[in-house]
């Protein structure tokens, strides 16, 4: 070995270390433990074994005066082996991370609003978009490295790429907002498949099509199904025979609930599904999950904390709940912010002071047995369908009834998508003489109702009485609200007072029971601020609320109740500038790669059910028009 070592220094591979011949003759006791140290090192980066270099330093040590322990020998050999295995080790992963970003290939970054970092990027014959950080891009850059190198990829490697794109991304990246399932650009809607080939169907005012490049870039949350390909042609009478709702005024509503849920952007209402066992309520939850956005998971419980609410929100189009018994308070205050629009903000896990922020407005499901919008804010914001119980002979098995949906699903898409292309070119013509809460969503309805194939104002009619059930139901059972109708109905004039007065004839009224109640309220203030919410709802079934202040010295805040006109019925009106002949076409489209849009053909002739016009808007039970279903 020290032969070895000294033919080393001495060939023309080291002749400008001229160092390493001085070393090998020895060196005096003060340079022994550097001089060991330097030759370690140049002999391991000659790509020597740790054995052959410490042999090499046992020889050298007996040129020196006088030798160092043996044990020092050692530790040197070791020392800087460590050190050696060290420094090739970040050289070999400087090499396996710049390997790693050249098989990425040619690719786009950029960023969002919130500060997330997206890159896009072609895979074999279209465009991808995924989050640089995501386990979906990390997989994708690891099965390139190994088809390109035929071995494993290296974490530290990978994960070395990311930061780097992460930052190029958020510093160099253009800002452009990323979708999910839905998305839109210049007034036209895009809807993701989800297929293999990323293919997107665009809906615009003149009809529809299939493209696979689209102008907006959509990523795709695991779990997220593929939605067949649309098909033109359809009517929505198809849907109808999956669908088991009491009337024609709750289906009319269901359908526009389906275009609405189209949109990319709200506020949007909750459909909320309610109905004794054996209703249905879970299997049309999930016949509207897989039209709007289909997933692994259709059916979700109910979130345990907002956080929860959020990240699905995050990861999903349409959020549906199956089997509710109870909304708290705050997940019903969620859920309005969510269908609204809203954030929520919440520490970043392992940090101290960063926070991570959800911001999303989607369209919300949810079904249950019992009342579930139980809250104002929620009832405002929600279309309530009760559903009837399924009578036993017009149980299906499941295997046919999921079969034939599946086959008719490309149509009743194909209409929805039409539908939703006609109102949006009908949406600016739109006038509502009375605007109700949820403005937007009645201004599409309206827009749509006709190329759904009902006729003109049936839309508008549904939901008046969908609404006055809602407050009808809010009044009674709500006992502030309740007591409050029943104390005005019974006054001959204007009653004025404080709210401990208030509170004292009210208690008058009722019965022990409710007063030993914890739904009553036991101080005046937590009265007022009760009868603070329920003034809406009181106004419209006639009985104004309204809160001052007196004229005397001691300025008492009073309440003043009287029996008004109710407001209900003119809340929700008709609408007006939207003509039979610019809405009779349903939609349709068909998938071309040559990105030919095709337009609307054909109006679908709604069926008659039980002997009564397209128009009943009326809520009896519709027992020979239920479809038949699991």
């Amino acid at each position: 070995a020290f032969l070895r070592a000294r033919e080393l220094a001495s060939s023309g591979r080291t002749t400008d270390k001229r160092w390493v011949a001085n070393l090998m003759n020895g060196v005096s006791e003060g340079l022994r433990n550097d001089g060991g140290a330097k030759l370690a090192g140049y002999y391991f980066k000659q790509g020597e074994t740790a054995d052959v270099v410490l042999e090499t330093l046992r020889l050298w040590n007996l040129t020196n005066d006088p030798p160092l322990p043996d044990r020092e020998i050692q530790k040197i050999v070791r020392s800087i082996g460590q050190k050696a295995r060290l420094s090739n080790a970040q050289s070999g992963g400087q090499k396996h991370a710049q390997t790693v970003m050249r098989l990425a290939g040619a690719f786009e970054l950029h960023h969002t609003t919130e500060s997330d970092a997206y890159v896009t990027l072609l895979v074999g014959d279209h465009h991808e978009t995924h989050l640089v950080q995501s386990s979906s891009f990390r997989r994708l850059l690891s099965h390139r490295f190994f088809k390109s190198e035929h071995r494993p990829s290296q974490p530290a490697a990978i994960q070395s790429v990311l930061d780097t794109l992460e930052a190029q991304a958020l510093y160099d990246g253009v800002e452009q907002p990323v979708f999910i399932r839905v998305g839109e650009s210049a007034g036209a809607v895009y809807i993701d498949l989800v297929n293999e080939r990323w293919e997107v169907v665009e809906i615009a005012a003149s009809g529809w099509r299939v493209i696979s490049d689209p102008p907006i870039r959509f990523r795709r949350a695991k779990g997220m199904l593929a939605l067949p390909q649309p098909v033109e042609g359809g009517s929505l009478d198809e849907l109808r025979e999956f669908v088991n709702v009491r009337s024609h005024s709750d289906w009319v509503l269901l359908a526009c609930c389906l275009v609405a849920a189209l949109r990319p952007s709200g506020p949007f209402v909750v459909l909320v599904l309610q109905g004794e066992q054996g209703s249905a309520k879970s299997t049309l939850t999930r016949v509207l999950r897989e039209i709007v956005d289909p997933s692994i998971a259709p059916l979700r419980s109910a979130p345990r904390e907002e956080r929860d609410l959020m990240v699905t929100a995050k990861n999903s189009w349409l959020l549906a709940f199956d089997n509710l018994s109870h909304i708290p308070e705050w997940l019903s205050d969620a859920f309005c912010r969510l269908a609204s629009g809203g954030g929520f903000a919440t520490r970043r896990l392992y940090t101290d002071a960063e926070e991570v922020i959800f911001n999303s407005q989607r369209p919300i499901l949810i079904n249950g047995i019992t009342e579930l919008a139980g809250r104002q804010d929620l009832r405002d914001r929600a279309v309530i369908l009760n559903l009837p119980s399924l009578l036993p002979s017009k149980r299906r098995d499941e295997k046919n009834y999921w079969a034939e949906f599946e086959a008719a699903l490309p149509r009743i898409l194909g209409t929805l998508y039409g539908a939703l292309g006609t109102a949006l070119g009908q949406l600016d013509r739109v006038e509502l003489s009375d605007t109700p809460r949820m403005a937007d969503f009645a201004r599409l309805a309206v827009a749509a109702e006709q190329a759904l194939g009902f006729p003109g104002g049936s839309f508008m009619k549904s939901y008046e009485r969908n609404r006055r059930a809602a407050v009808e139901l809010s009044v009674e059972f709500d006992p502030v609200a309740h007591s409050v109708r029943q104390f005005a109905q019974a006054q001959a004039k204007a009653w004025t007072g404080t709210a401990s007065k208030l509170l004292e004839a009210l208690d008058s009224m009722l019965p022990p029971t409710m007063l030993r109640s914890k739904a009553w309220p036991s101080t005046p203030m937590h009265f007022s601020n009760r009868l603070r919410r329920a003034v809406t709802n009181l106004r419209a079934v006639g009985v104004e609320v309204s809160f001052h202040r007196g004229k005397g010295r001691n300025r008492d805040r009073l309440i003043t109740i009287r029996r008004i006109r109710k407001t209900l019925a003119k809340s929700v009106r008709s609408a007006r500038g939207v003509q039979a002949t610019d809405a009779k076409r349903p939609g349709g489209g068909r998938s071309t790669d040559d990105g030919a849009r095709t337009r609307a053909k054909g109006r679908p002739t709604q069926r008659r059910r039980s002997g009564k016009a397209p128009d009943d808007t009326d809520d009896t039970d519709d027992q020979s028009s239920r479809p038949p279903g699991p």
